[in-house]
């Protein structure tokens, strides 16, 4: 059985649901206006970034606080350490070995990359400007990195944390996902309603796939990759291996982040404008479930539970 992590944006919370009984086991305060969730490989942690401002009053810049990662034990359910970021943060990736956790910082236009053993800071890199999605390579080698309002993305060599390439893309690239193969990096494109393909050979990218309005977040598993649309209210389904959309799923308001579960068989979407999340089955493209409620809902992970890991 597998259990969801959502993030509570407004109320500086991450909720613990059943997706079986679509019941909210619990709830785990974490840092100001959590945004994203990535959980590690085995499913023993959960990284939550956390924002940093206080959207509910009126002059957020004058209530900021420093952006932090929240690190939640899931066997516990409790946060076990807090790692103060850069400015603004919006969204973390892994690397493969599970030693690093790349946060991107949107507002001091850098990413963060924190020791997963000792919950310091390595290093910081400068990348684009307001950057918004990363990504990492399967060979855990780059790290790629979507800057919002360069309309590019920078590439980061893992090994010397340098930017090694910048890659021009369409307007506003949002959310990024490699292939599991790591030969293509696609890039939602929030401003051009279409997802651009980066070929790692070469970093160069081609517009190929027209999708819903405002682009949001991608999510590969598999030959599929899974696009939600902020404006259209939908999930734009990609078939890799045959380079063409394959269908559009309708879920709740305002979609964002999205998740697969260990098993593949379930797509779960975060949906902030209803304060739902949408369960879509895999093998039928189709929402089986809606899950409610959640506080407008950013970013979502799913892990098997404890007793599964055992």
């Amino acid at each position: 059985m597998s259990r969801l992590y959502v993030t509570n944006t407004n109320s500086d919370s991450v909720s613990v649901i059943d997706p079986a009984t679509a019941a909210v086991a619990r709830t785990i305060g974490v840092g100001v206006s959590p945004f994203r969730i990535t959980p590690n490989g085995d499913g023993s942690r959960v990284y939550v970034v956390n924002v940093g401002i206080n959207a509910t009053v009126p002059d957020p810049e004058k209530t900021r606080v420093p952006g932090t990662l929240s690190v939640i034990d899931t066997a516990t359910d409790a946060v076990v350490a807090t790692v103060v970021v850069g400015r603004g943060p919006r969204e973390a990736a892994l690397s493969p070995d599970g030693s690093r956790v790349y946060v991107i910082n949107q507002d001091s236009a850098d990413v963060t990359v924190v020791d997963v053993a000792t919950h310091t800071v390595v290093a910081t890199v400068p990348v684009g400007k307001g950057p918004f999605g990363v990504a990492v390579s399967p060979d855990g080698r780059s790290v790629y990195v979507a800057n919002f309002l360069s309309d590019s993305v920078s590439v980061i060599d893992a090994a010397t944390d340098t930017v090694r390439a910048t890659v021009a893309v369409a307007k506003g690239p949002f959310g990024v996902a490699v292939t599991p193969d790591g030969k293509g990096v696609y890039v939602a494109n929030f401003d051009s309603d279409d997802v651009a393909v980066i070929d790692t050979d070469t970093n160069v990218a081609r517009s190929e796939f027209r999708v819903g309005s405002k682009p949001i977040a991608v999510v590969i598993t598999g030959n599929k990759a899974y696009v939600t649309n902020q404006d259209s209210g939908t999930v734009t389904v990609i078939d890799v291996a045959r380079h063409e959309v394959e269908t559009t799923v309708v879920v709740g308001e305002l979609p964002q982040g999205a998740a697969v579960d260990p098993d593949g068989r379930s797509l779960y979407v975060a949906n902030f404008g209803s304060n739902s999340v949408s369960v879509i089955d895999i093998a039928t493209n189709a929402v089986s479930t809606t899950i409610r409620p959640v506080n407008q809902p950013t970013g979502i992970g799913v892990v098997r539970s404890p007793a599964q890991r055992d």
